[in-house]
């Protein structure tokens, strides 16, 4: 947390508690940060998960002027012979997929531990790339300017990626300004920050939205 110390007074924060498991260690929870003067254009989406989190925001008041943005923070369990684990996994892809469904219009922003490492072949890997191509969104560890080498460690012997932030093509190919990952010598966590900087053009976005609007009236 301190290097959003210097900025916490600015941001609303809201935390969902930690989501615990019957055996090993407890598992951190979600939680998404946004500005105090957005605040009152923010509309918490009620997902009925624990391990999914989405927040609503608009840019105005005004219904004719509005630009909106979706974003998702999501805690995937790790892909397992256990019935429980995978029964929730396919349940929040099936959440994932309602959000983007409600809120068309939206610049979607989705990010978390999917505990999938695309270098991986895997069940869980298959069906969320499966679940990208369905919401038509792109990985952002993919991106020409990723220098992402891995986001989780083992003792630092096993590395990982398996932190990941998915955008719209539109956001892809033309907003994002970089995509890193912060390996902090301070960070007494096996899992390190993933850093996402995009630099969003609303009128253009607005264009685009009103012309697949148009499309499919």
């Amino acid at each position: 947390m301190y290097p959003l110390s210097s900025v916490l007074e600015e941001l609303v924060v809201l935390i969902i508690g930690r989501c615990f498991e019957p055996r090993g260690r407890p598992y951190g929870g979600v939680a998404i940060f946004w500005s105090k003067e957005l605040h009152q254009f923010a509309e918490i989406i009620e997902t009925n998960n624990r391990r999914v989190f989405a927040v609503h925001i608009r840019n105005s008041a005004n219904v004719n002027l509005q630009l909106a943005n979706v974003n998702i923070n999501v805690y995937m369990p790790c892909e397992s012979t256990n019935d429980e684990h995978e029964e929730l996994f396919y349940g929040m892809v099936a959440v994932i997929s309602h959000l983007t469904d409600t809120y068309p219009e939206a610049v979607l922003i989705l990010g978390g531990d999917f505990n999938v490492d695309f270098a991986r072949e895997s069940t869980h890997c298959r069906a969320l790339l499966s679940l990208c191509s369905q919401i038509d969104v792109l990985p952002v560890v993919k991106h020409v300017t990723s220098t992402v080498d891995f986001t989780c460690n083992l003792c630092m012997e096993r590395f990982n990626s398996i932190h990941h932030f998915f955008v719209s093509k539109y956001v892809f190919d033309s907003c994002i300004e970089s995509v890193s990952v912060c390996h902090d010598v301070d960070n007494h966590s096996d899992h390190d920050s993933l850093l996402l900087h995009l630099n969003i053009c609303w009128s253009a976005h607005a264009y685009l939205s009103q012309t697949r609007s148009s499309a499919t009236a």
